[in-house]
């Protein structure tokens, strides 16, 4: 592997010594920007879809029960199932 650890090591630390260009600057900003962007909407987009798709699982398993296995259930959710 050309583009070692310690080369990337190297690398940074010029970096932080001397500064990146306006070009390289603007880059790294925009990639990091980017994820962070795409993390948060992947995140709010799976928060959105979780309730949803929870109450489609239950209402699933729920509709597969039969009567003997409703009955076995706790009260309160026997209740609930009604």
């Amino acid at each position: 592997m050309v583009f070692s650890f310690c080369s990337a090591i190297n690398f940074f630390s010029k970096v932080s010594k001397y500064g990146a260009s306006p070009a390289a600057a603007t880059e790294a900003a925009s990639i990091l920007y980017g994820a962070g962007g795409a993390f948060g909407g992947n995140a709010a987009y799976e928060i959105a879809s979780l309730g949803t798709d929870f109450v489609g699982a239950v209402n699933q398993d729920l509709a597969n029960l039969t009567d003997n296995d409703l009955r076995k259930l706790p009260f309160i959710i026997f209740l609930n199932c009604q």
